[in-house]
């Protein structure tokens, strides 16, 4: 089928590349000259394992091709349109939609000279509150493209990290339409999936628009739930990783996201659960479960801090040294990263911080400019340190040598929030240790 997607950031260009992959024709367009120039010359804007030679493979197979503008004669012809633009947070909370509704608006006269038989059809990969897709539709409508323009939900549930995995082999595919065709296109798109049995969910509009949010905030409760009894779990000499391990056993409860931590990140959950309670209160619901999510993430941040200030108490001009800075492994996106949370108060009491990560340097300078200290290596950023502090698991993390870097510290703190490092290892080598919910 011939395909075109606007937007070609993360969920945009991951959704444009599978595609292509299954043999679709790909017209990937996006506002940013250079991003699109990178992707022409094979190379991703994005670190995502296993993307680049995806895109390579499938330019070179012409499925797939990248474009600034919106005004090409292939998008009038296509069978459907992603919409995969950004929809961040404001500064009231509720989600901005003003990239969606320029997306919209910049097709209306591009869809008004549509000569196909078959209209097109608009699938919404944006996370957008609820109503959002008929606000859509009904703009199409008044513009005069009822018979032109079809309105779907197609929500993403991808992991950064595990991205192409989570799009070639999903779970399910969700798709929210008001009427059969639209259903029927996009199961048209996916049929490589119904080939393998992968669930296909065709549900309403406002049906499909919850569950993506609805998804999203109760991950970040049970990720909430498990930093918070992992408090719990210090106070009673408790191992909360053994309480988790039990509790996951329970199909009902499952093992997933029950990994304590300095608190969640990223693109998606803490805007989802903003918008969520902002949805929440204009149909004059108190999103009460939501807000104590969002505010024991705060507390866990908080949390962090002040388990590493009591431990530098007393040290002349601390150093601190900080491996990982990205919101979790296997991205560079610093997006609601826990860092940008817990190093600024760190370095406004003076705290010298030096840091290493793997992928996400280029994109932290951008936030810490000269405040951090990046280095090339984690032994090279333990160099001089009073504190080792993990914030992101990477796997070099969880076998580094303990010893080397004992030797080239000044101190022998540890503050693991990922707990990646063995306590019996560390205390071998001379550390004293603090992992999160460790007895």
């Amino acid at each position: 089928m011939d395909i075109s997607v606007i937007g070609a950031g993360y969920v945009g260009l991951v959704t444009g590349v599978c595609l292509a992959e299954f043999g679709h024709r790909v017209e990937l367009i996006d506002i940013n000259p250079d991003r699109i120039r990178l992707l022409q010359n094979g190379v991703s804007p994005i670190f995502e394992p296993g993307i680049e030679p995806m895109i390579v493979r499938n330019t070179e197979s012409k499925r797939l091709w990248f474009s600034t503008t919106l005004d090409g004669p292939r998008l009038n012809q296509c069978d459907v349109i992603f919409i995969a633009v950004s929809t961040p947070a404001s500064s009231t909370g509720d989600a901005d939609l003003s990239y969606l509704f320029n997306a919209v608006d910049q097709l209306i006269p591009i869809l008004s000279s549509r000569t196909t038989e078959y209209p097109a059809v608009i699938a919404i990969k944006s996370t957008v509150p609820v109503g959002t897709n008929q606000l859509v539709q009904d703009r199409f409508n008044t513009a005069g493209l009822t018979d032109k323009a079809i309105v779907v939900s197609n929500p993403e549930f991808l992991r950064e990290g595990a991205a192409i995995s989570d799009c070639i082999n999903p779970d399910r595919i969700v798709i929210g339409a008001s009427c059969p065709e639209g259903f029927q296109r996009m199961k048209n798109i996916y049929h490589s999936y119904i080939a393998r049995k992968i669930p296909i969910l065709e549900v309403s509009l406002f049906a499909a628009e919850h569950i993506k949010y609805a998804s999203n905030a109760f991950l970040a409760t049970k990720i909430s739930f498990i930093n918070e009894l992992a408090l719990l779990c210090e106070s009673t000499h408790t191992d909360v990783l053994e309480v988790a391990r039990g509790m996951g056993l329970d199909p009902r409860i499952g093992p997933s996201f029950l990994a304590p931590g300095p608190g969640f990140g990223g693109s998606c959950f803490p805007k989802d659960i903003r918008a969520l309670g902002a949805v929440g209160a204009c149909n004059g619901l108190q999103m009460k479960m939501i807000e104590s999510v969002e505010a024991i993430n705060h507390r866990q941040k908080q949390h962090v801090i002040t388990q590493i200030q009591d431990r530098i108490a007393g040290i002349k001009s601390p150093v601190i040294a900080v491996l990982g800075v990205a919101f979790k492994a296997n991205t560079d996106d610093m997006r609601d990263a826990p860092s940008l949370d817990i190093l600024p108060p760190l370095l406004k009491r003076g705290i010298r911080i030096a840091a290493y990560d793997p992928e996400a340097e280029s994109n932290a300078k951008l936030i810490f400019g000269d405040t951090v200290q990046f280095k090339s290596s984690p032994l090279e950023t333990a160099t001089g340190a009073h504190l080792l502090l993990i914030l992101t698991e990477w796997n070099e993390f969880f076998d580094i040598d303990l010893y080397s870097v004992k030797r080239v510290m000044e101190g022998n703190l540890i503050v693991d929030t990922r707990r990646v490092i063995d306590p019996n290892v560390a205390a071998a080598a001379g550390f004293n240790y603090y992992g999160i919910g460790r007895a």
